[in-house]
């Protein structure tokens, strides 16, 4: 217990620093990598569940959640327990009406049952003790009033590693101080009911995102096929620049992965509404224990997968289409299925991307392969040489050098899969 409340302590005074905030407000506007992703789905999915007109902004920070609110219009109190956070959002402001004021996520000083939706982003996330804040935060919202907020996803994780993890096991161990900057809260969906249940609230939905696209809150399942690589890493750095790929990318998030269930990202927004309806709760995570199911089949295509999903098998199949014209897109996708290519008995990718396309990636798909494998052999065949045929030379590895020649020949002669001509 001792350690937990170091960590909320540690969690709360953290932002008060105001060099601390003033990076923390570039890190916001900066336009770079997944950056300007994160912002979109995030502030977009706070607008899409935001109810009535008067909102409670928990933990506002710098106001990118309700400054975009306060321009529709919305009544806006924000709450936060670092003046140097209020200070910044009220010059971001820039004159729009919105009352600022300090507290802490158990200590919000406004009455009770006085807003439409109180919202929170990235803000949850930092803290373990969530049974004790959202009572407290469902007693500021009126009667059939929202609350809309961002927590990590333990189903994803219990996933991706096949263990059985507990909130417990997320915890920062006793003596060890550095794991208390990087916890993140991670709830199990089952445990989200059971506390709505107790607390007399209802779930509205829960939203996966950043599926593919993520950084801390990485997709675990894609990680070992998209972390470190460069590729990867260049080719999200156009997602700051290129619009279409940006658009893309939405579709992608908006139609695969904010569908789904709480197993397929690392990221959640939860969306409850201050009204208990046991009933619907229980309708809600047999919803979401059917997708899993249907998730984790043997065999799996998108008409599976189009009951759950925001438009028929045709309607998406021909946006997708639409978006993957430009050849930079296809790229994009493609690393992304590339572990569905790699398991091909088990996804059926023909059923949704078009003829030509499907095409190309089996094509690249195949040519990897090829190229690893030659690549292998030019790397190895040095170290079968006798002692005497060594082909060091003063520490340096003369070998190395032959290799990319050697690599062109294994593609030409042998596999038949590289032209050997230079354009």
């Amino acid at each position: 217990m001792a350690n937990v409340d170091r960590l909320i302590n540690w969690k709360t005074d953290a932002w008060k620093d105001p060099q601390m905030v003033a990076w923390y407000s570039r890190r916001m506007v900066e336009n770079s990598g997944t950056n300007r992703l994160n912002n979109a789905l995030e502030t977009s999915l706070i607008a899409q569940y935001c109810l009535g007109e008067t909102v409670l902004d928990v933990g506002i920070g710098t106001g990118r959640a309700s400054l975009p609110l306060v321009r529709e219009g919305k009544q806006v109190t924000g709450v936060d327990s670092s003046q140097a956070m209020l200070d910044e959002t009220r010059r971001l402001a820039d004159g729009l009406p919105i009352t600022l004021i300090p507290g802490d996520v158990l200590d919000l000083p406004v009455a009770n049952q006085s807003y439409d939706t109180l919202c929170a982003l990235n803000v949850l996330t930092h803290f373990p003790h969530w049974r004790e804040v959202l009572p407290h935060w469902a007693s500021k919202v009126k009667p059939g009033g929202r609350l809309v907020f961002d927590v990590y996803s333990l189903d994803h994780l219990r996933v991706a590693t096949g263990k059985a993890l507990t909130e417990a096991d997320m915890l920062p161990r006793e003596g060890d101080d550095s794991s208390i900057s990087r916890f993140n809260l991670r709830i199990a969906v089952e445990d989200l009911v059971t506390a709505a249940d107790q607390m007399g609230l209802t779930i509205v939905a829960v939203v996966p995102y950043r599926g593919f696209f993520g950084s801390t809150d990485t997709n675990q399942l894609l990680a070992p096929w998209l972390e470190g690589q460069q590729r990867w890493e260049r080719l999200l750095s156009w997602l700051a620049t290129d619009q279409r790929m940006l658009d893309c990318a939405l579709f992608l998030e908006k139609h695969f992965i904010a569908p789904l269930t709480s197993q397929v990202s690392g990221k959640l927004m939860l969306v409850l509404d201050h009204r208990p309806d046991p009933s619907a709760n229980a309708r809600w995570l047999a919803r979401n224990t059917e997708m899993n199911a249907i998730l984790a089949s043997e065999r799996l295509s998108l008409p599976m997968l189009t009951p759950y999903l925001p438009a028929s098998a045709e309607q998406i199949c021909d946006q997708l289409a639409q978006h993957l014209l430009p050849l930079r897109n296809q790229m994009l996708l493609y690393r992304i299925v590339k572990p569905m290519l790699a398991n091909a008995q088990r996804f059926d990718l023909a059923s949704l991307l078009p003829d030509p396309v499907f095409g190309r990636f089996v094509d690249w798909f195949r040519r990897e392969l090829l190229d690893q494998m030659a690549s292998r052999v030019a790397g190895h065949w040095s170290t079968c040489l006798p002692a005497e045929q060594a082909t060091h030379y003063e520490g340096v590895d003369v070998a190395v050098a032959t290799q990319y020649a050697l690599t062109e020949r294994l593609l030409t002669e042998h596999l038949g899969r590289f032209s050997g001509v230079r354009t």
